[in-house]
């Protein structure tokens, strides 16, 4: 039988005095995150906070731009 692969989870990561934040390793498995990666972050103060891997967002950007080179 194979593993189901979840694609949500509701979890919560609590501040450290340094400002860090430990990510639960239910969303570091989810997005199969290792010590030394990047995320970005995305801010917007009526929304909240975002975050996702640098190369989840490079993967979307190179199609964006890709597509838009294609329009001129």
């Amino acid at each position: 039988m194979e593993k189901e692969e979840k694609t949500r989870c509701l979890c919560t990561a609590k501040i450290g005095e340094k400002g860090q934040i430990v990510l639960p390793k239910e969303v570091r498995d989810m997005f199969n995150l290792k010590p030394g990666d990047t995320l970005m972050v995305a801010v917007d103060k009526n929304q909240g906070i975002a975050m996702t891997p640098v190369s989840f967002a490079e993967k979307y950007f190179n199609i964006f731009a890709k597509i838009s080179k294609e329009a001129e």
